[in-house]
């Protein structure tokens, strides 16, 4: 992927993250189920991703979804939305726009383990800190709440580990990219 649309990439990740947990507060729910649709596309017809990969990256947002519903289960968060109509909802697996966030960051974990492919301590370190700052950004938008500090450091261990397996089970993609991409290099260069 050249750094241009790396960069266009994840910009769009952050920007549909955004409009997902508005969407969601706005209970429009298919809105942000539509978000991550073009990331998706982009993941598997822009950056080549095999049907294997996407399969290995659907098994780990799986568990991140899993992860979720037993932490709201268990009472560790709690979702929380008014709609616009102002009717309290209150959700009992887990509303639509996490969901959809979790589709959005499937597009995006074959790119993220080629970045840490050579890095699991920093990608480890990276997904024990961005992971639950991502869900208290949910908090100041009033629609996902911790129940308290021991919360945040389970989901802090949780998001290491889950980064340390999507690196270790999407590796074999980022290696198959490297790969292609010295392939294609040479060929460019003998011509």
């Amino acid at each position: 992927m050249k750094s241009k649309g790396t960069i266009l990439f994840f910009l769009y990740f952050y920007v549909a993250w955004y409009l997902c947990v508005l969407a969601g507060k706005a209970d429009d729910h298919l809105v942000s189920l539509a978000l991550p649709i073009p990331a998706l596309i982009f993941s598997i017809w822009g950056q080549r991703v095999s049907v294997e990969i996407m399969f290995r990256s659907f098994i780990l947002i799986c568990l991140g979804i899993g992860f979720d519903a037993l932490a709201n289960r268990v009472g560790w968060i709690s979702f929380e939305s008014v709609s616009v109509t102002n009717q309290k909802h209150t959700w009992s697996l887990l509303p639509m726009w996490l969901i959809s966030l979790w589709l959005l960051y499937m597009a995006y974990l074959p790119a993220l383990a080629k970045i840490f492919r050579g890095h699991l301590m920093v990608g480890v370190l990276m997904g024990s800190v961005f992971g639950p700052l991502s869900y208290l950004s949910g908090e100041k938008f009033e629609v996902l709440f911790f129940a308290g500090t021991w919360e945040i450091l389970f989901y802090a261990i949780f998001w290491g580990l889950h980064f340390l397996a999507s690196i270790i089970l999407l590796k074999s993609f980022s290696l198959k990219i490297q790969s292609n991409e010295q392939n294609s290099s040479r060929g460019t260069n003998e011509t």
